[in-house]
């Protein structure tokens, strides 16, 4: 099948998330400014503790949690428009 030989950090593997969804190159920028801003912090002297863990890719399924998501911010700011203005409605009448 062809889609299983697209390349890591191709569009549809962005999309899907996983480990897939970086490229070597994406894989290797956030690998080396984890291990410089690890080596910077602990030079200025800050516990090994304090420093923030590696970002790693997007879980498998993060695209469909992020359309859900807006989804349902959208019908909250929809129920709150609706609400506002039956409050305006009363107060003019």
């Amino acid at each position: 099948m062809l889609i299983s030989q697209l390349p890591p950090g191709s569009r549809l593997r962005r999309a899907l998330g996983g480990a897939e969804a970086w490229s070597e190159q994406v894989a290797a920028i956030h690998i080396e400014g984890q291990r410089n801003m690890a080596a910077t912090l602990s030079a200025a002297g800050v516990k090994s503790g304090k420093i923030p863990k590696p970002v790693e890719p997007p879980k498998p399924g993060w695209k469909a949690e992020a359309e859900a998501k807006a989804e349902r911010q959208g019908q909250k700011a929809a129920r709150w428009i609706e609400r506002n203005n039956a409050r305006e409605t009363d107060a003019g009448a």
